[in-house]
């Protein structure tokens, strides 16, 4: 297994318009040693800038100065470019999803195991300072036992990346609602709506263990963005919507309580507040999360097992929506897999 050295470092493998995001943290970060992209003129004009090579696949590949690949390419790539560098020997972060459904991810997770490399996967939301302290709130107690959930993540991009609005936005709101429920959906229902390119929207509901319920609503066909969470307990509710455009009103916590109304009858009343968090680039924290985690040889918070229980959620809200008919009263139920 490579170390992260004054030479190894890290190559950009996709530089669109999310893998230069990748490319400028870990240039900054001290660690980018080249880029890989389709076009050239786009390779060349990022390779300038951060002063790096652009280099093939296969060159990557072969090359034992670079310890590590950030995969930045479209979904049905993820799975093979993944399984060829771990096979190189290399240290692996794939944007999400980890792969598509009719692949088998867990191979990927068992091979960075068996060579002692680290796989790891771009679930960005876990690493935004928002949602990280929603979910310490929510560990803390400050909600009591939770009830219900839901996350919408709505926004206007008819395009996508051609794997549909569930695989291209829900990996984002799975990733969240999981540590919420801290363990796997018993039952999974979903319904969709149909559009010339695929799906304009899935809803998917999601059932766990001691009545905890979320909700998922993606579309990429909806006429404004918005990108919520909400998270409801016995005491309060937590609110986290990243797409406000103020930083200090993202994260807001709604505390119920009774005021006395005259002397026989009282009324219940909604507080809510405005939670302050450090607001650094998530982004720029997973990829220290992922250099971290190659330097000191631990797992980081997104890793291959994680990524490998988002897959299966997807698998099975895709599963649960009706083969041939979109119409959310046919929604059927589906239980959830057990990830051996």
């Amino acid at each position: 297994m490579q170390k992260l050295g004054k030479r190894a470092g890290v190559a950009v493998v996709g530089a669109g318009n999310w893998g230069r995001n990748l490319v400028r943290n870990f240039a900054q970060l001290g660690a980018l040693r080249g880029i890989v992209d389709v076009r050239p003129d786009r390779c060349n004009a990022l390779a300038e800038r951060h002063s790096v090579p652009c280099l093939t696949w296969e060159g990557v590949l072969e090359d034992r100065t670079i310890a590590a690949v950030a995969i930045a390419t479209p979904p049905n790539l993820h799975f093979a470019q993944a399984r060829q560098a771990l096979l190189a020997g290399k240290h692996v972060f794939v944007e999400k999803p980890l792969a598509v459904a009719s692949e088998k991810p867990a191979e990927l997770v068992e091979m960075a195991r068996r060579r002692n490399l680290t796989l790891m996967c771009g679930h960005i939301m876990r690493y935004h300072p928002g949602f990280r302290k929603l979910l310490e709130l929510v560990k803390r107690g400050e909600i009591g036992r939770l009830h219900y959930a839901y996350s919408n993540r709505l926004t206007f991009n008819p395009e996508g990346s051609g794997e549909g609005v569930l695989w291209d936005f829900a990996p984002h709101d799975i990733s969240m609602i999981l540590p919420l429920a801290d363990g796997m959906p018993d039952l999974v229902a979903a319904a969709a709506s149909p559009a010339p390119n695929g799906a304009e929207f899935v809803n998917a509901q999601l059932s766990f263990a001691a009545g905890f319920r979320a909700d998922i609503h993606v579309s990429r066909l909806h006429p404004f963005k918005e990108h919520r969470l909400v998270v409801i307990g016995e005491t309060g509710s937590l609110v986290f919507e990243d797409s406000k455009p103020d930083t200090l009103t993202k994260l807001m916590l709604f505390r119920r309580g009774t005021l006395q109304d005259g002397e026989t009858s009282s009324r219940e009343f909604v507080r809510g507040e405005a939670i302050a968090y450090s607001p650094r680039e998530p982004l720029r924290l997973e990829c220290l999360d992922f250099l971290q985690s190659i330097k000191k040889g631990i797992q980081p918070l997104t890793n291959g097992a994680e990524a490998l229980r988002v897959f299966e959620v997807l698998a099975q809200i895709e599963h649960a929506i009706p083969e041939g008919t979109m119409a959310p009263q046919t929604a059927v139920y589906a239980p959830a897999r057990a990830i051996a």
